[in-house]
């Protein structure tokens, strides 16, 4: 750790301010790695002769600004800026310019949604209660918008699942690592090659182990090369897959919910619908969670492609061998997304 120098008064700031700047300075000059344990705060309190509650604060501050990130029982961890998509020589793909379409998340075309239904929601929001409103929420989201969910799954994905399966984060990003917190981080992810770099990105970040899963110019892959792989959790967009739009063959699906339901250790598939509600032919395949009975497959999903990137509000169906699982490891749970959303 770099010399601080600072004082108690120090042109009227706050010292946990001035230290809090001291470890951004460390952690943008690249003296902390990304996902580097911070000094205990007793450990660095002592060293610098200041409080631990000034410390901690400090290091509240870097959770609150994206500079670190918590692990229950474990301590504080830098999350560098400075790891970016060159710092990765394996995501070959994104050097690749040439798009037919470009699904991107941060356009919203609003030309096809209800203006007027929107103002009615607003204005039935609007004649809530404050402590509805701004009070605690569900912890796996609000009743009204699982139930919503599960005749939206039902009807449209041929999805069968009860409100208790569902949980609700604020974004993909966020359930993700969620996921990883309950399957565990020790385990061998894999992700199709190539694949959605964004999530991709956000898990090289939180260092987990990655394999990448090469797949044909027809979307084809084996479960045969997850196993010589060594993978546990094989993350996949069986409908128009990221970059490439491929979508897979009932076949191929049959043999994913084959391959984690069927072992003798335990296997997952973390099935990401990037699409939606999206239905590019009159046909369309069960998903994965449908073919394998819920079996260690976790369907995650969201608004970004059929709403509005700007609803961070996504959600996950979690079969039901994870939900104990998830609830022990989860204590602190929260989905993070404003009530107002989640109703609107």
């Amino acid at each position: 750790m770099s010399v601080y120098n600072f004082t108690p008064q120090n042109n009227g700031i706050s010292l946990y301010v001035q230290l809090k700047q001291c470890l951004i300075n460390d952690i943008n000059s690249g003296f902390f790695e990304n996902m580097q344990k911070l000094p205990s705060r007793r450990n660095l309190a002592g060293l610098l002769g200041i409080s631990t509650t000034t410390v901690n604060n400090a290091y509240q501050a870097l959770v609150d600004e994206g500079y670190a990130m918590t692990i229950d029982r474990s301590g504080f961890y830098v999350k560098s800026s400075i790891a970016q998509v060159d710092d990765y020589e394996d995501i070959t793909w994104e050097q690749n310019k040439n798009y037919v379409y470009n699904f991107s998340y941060n356009n919203c075309n609003t030309s096809n949604i209800n203006s007027s239904l929107v103002k009615s929601l607003s204005k039935e929001l609007a004649g809530m209660t404050s402590e509805h409103i701004f009070g605690h929420g569900n912890k796996r989201g609000e009743t009204e918008l699982r139930v919503a969910l599960c005749r939206y799954l039902n009807n449209h994905r041929q999805i069968e699942c009860g409100i208790s399966d569902l949980f609700l984060g604020a974004g993909v990003q966020y359930l993700f690592t969620v996921i990883t917190m309950i399957l565990g981080p020790e385990k061998v992810y894999g992700f199709e090659n190539p694949t959605d770099y964004k999530i991709y990105i956000w898990l090289k970040n939180l260092g987990l182990n990655i394999k990448l899963v090469d797949i044909d110019d027809e979307g084809d892959f084996s479960s045969e090369q997850l196993d010589n792989l060594g993978i546990d959790v094989m993350i996949v967009m069986p409908d128009n897959q990221l970059p490439t739009g491929h979508c897979m063959t009932h076949k191929h699906r049959r043999e994913l919910a084959q391959w984690c339901s069927g072992k003798t250790t335990e296997k997952y598939i973390v099935e990401f619908a990037t699409d939606g509600n999206l239905n590019y032919t009159k046909h369309r395949e069960k998903s994965i969670y449908t073919i394998s009975n819920a079996v260690n497959v976790i369907y995650v999903d969201s608004f970004d492609f059929t709403i509005s990137s700007n609803i961070k509000t996504a959600f996950m169906a979690l079969p039901k061998g994870l939900i104990d699982t998830a609830i022990k490891k989860s204590v602190r749970y929260s989905p993070l997304g404003a009530i107002s959303d989640q109703l609107l």
